[in-house]
């Protein structure tokens, strides 16, 4: 039997998968229902192609980004829209995947720890959170996938912490006259070493979000909140979470007493640092975990692809990091003009696209390392 602790995406994804694959599954999720917070998703097409998306998930689409950071613009067409989903939807869909698949999902149950008991290697405990009732139960695998504070991850301890970051988001109605297909990005070192963001979700309404370092949930509030006054909008409503940021010698597998436990998505910091995005890279986690777990390979070596991205998107954070809000500004200046190059492919296919792209476009190329050069 393989337990899956958490019903994320990832979690709900891998034990899909394995159930298709004649494993027997079983999911565990804390909440009374897998019913997660409301929280809408920006994601490249890639989501589309490695889940076969429903059209009634996709709220939204966009087709252009556009870049700001003290008076300077960058402008990006994509060759292929983003899109625009809810992450309570997704999640829906997902669990009604793994449930006719055969997955038994039990509500109500958290992960409490690790045991070793006499005869039967190790065991997995379990709470219910109702009635405070344990039991503990006997699985072959492991998977943690209960997102960026996970418990699975807590309990293998020190060595598998992840660095988190809180994410908040604020439900507004677009500006008059605003573009219901253009994401607007904002650069404001001072304020967060990520970015500000308005993404239409609607012709109508948009979402407008900030992330912090460190999960501190207050201080993203005070950063969100201050933009929002000065930007003239009206919040409707708040949606907020937590994240991790990769960490590229982070192994997200290990053994107790036995047992072989891996981790996904957010519990594995498999999130692109450059925009901490997580949805697909988590699902692709997941793809690798259960191809490890049905071929009997190692979990490392099947991520490697993902490994490699994600490990790009790391070293273009480590350049962005120092930049000031002038520097920032630089690199706007060498991208606007050439926004149609980086649109050509999404962020979710960097590793494979933008060497290319840079090395047939030595003039571009030239322009993005002098301005990110000067910032360091």
């Amino acid at each position: 039997m393989i337990a899956v602790i958490g019903a994320s995406s990832s979690g709900l994804y891998a034990a899909w998968r394995l159930a298709q694959a004649g494993h027997q599954v079983r999911l565990y999720e804390r909440t009374p229902a897998v019913s997660p917070h409301p929280r809408r998703l920006i994601v490249t097409s890639a989501l589309a192609r490695l889940l076969s998306l429903s059209h009634e998930l996709v709220l939204h689409q966009v087709n252009a980004f556009e870049f700001f950071a003290q008076g300077n613009r960058g402008y990006v067409r994509l060759k292929n829209p983003d899109l625009i989903i809810e992450r309570a939807d997704l999640i829906a869909w997902l669990a009604e995947k793994a449930r006719t698949s055969g997955v038994h999902i039990q509500e109500g149950w958290a992960f409490s720890g690790l045991a070793s008991e006499n005869g039967q290697g190790a065991a997995v405990k379990l709470c219910h959170i109702a009635t405070g009732r344990y039991k503990t139960i006997h699985p072959t695998v492991l998977i943690g996938a209960d997102g960026a504070l996970s418990a699975v991850r807590e309990t293998l301890g020190p060595a598998y912490r992840l660095p988190t970051v809180a994410l908040l988001q604020a439900k507004t109605l677009l500006p008059k006259g605003y573009p219901p297909d253009l994401v607007r990005i904002w650069f404001k070192k001072e304020m967060t070493p990520y970015f500000y963001w308005l993404v239409p979700d609607s012709s109508l309404t948009g979402i407008v979000g900030v992330i912090v370092d460190e999960g501190d949930g207050q201080k993203a509030r005070q950063a969100l909140d201050g933009f929002i006054n000065q930007m003239g909008w009206k919040v409707l409503d708040y949606e907020h979470g937590y994240t991790t940021l990769y960490v590229p010698s982070f192994r997200p597998e290990a053994r107790r007493n036995g047992l072989r436990i891996c981790l996904v998505g957010d519990a594995a910091g498999q999130v692109k640092t450059t925009t901490v995005g997580g949805t697909v890279a988590g699902l692709r986690g997941a793809a690798a975990c259960v191809r490890a777990i049905t071929q009997d390979t190692p979990y490392w070596r099947e991520l490697a692809p993902l490994r490699k991205e994600l490990r790009i998107h790391a070293v273009i954070r480590r350049f962005l990091n120092p930049l000031d809000d002038k520097r920032y500004g630089e690199v706007l200046s060498s991208v606007d003009g050439n926004g149609a190059l980086l649109g050509e492919f999404s962020r979710d296919e960097v590793s494979s696209h933008l060497i290319p792209l840079l090395i047939k476009n030595p003039r571009f190329s030239l322009r993005i390392a002098k301005a990110m050069i000067k910032g360091i």
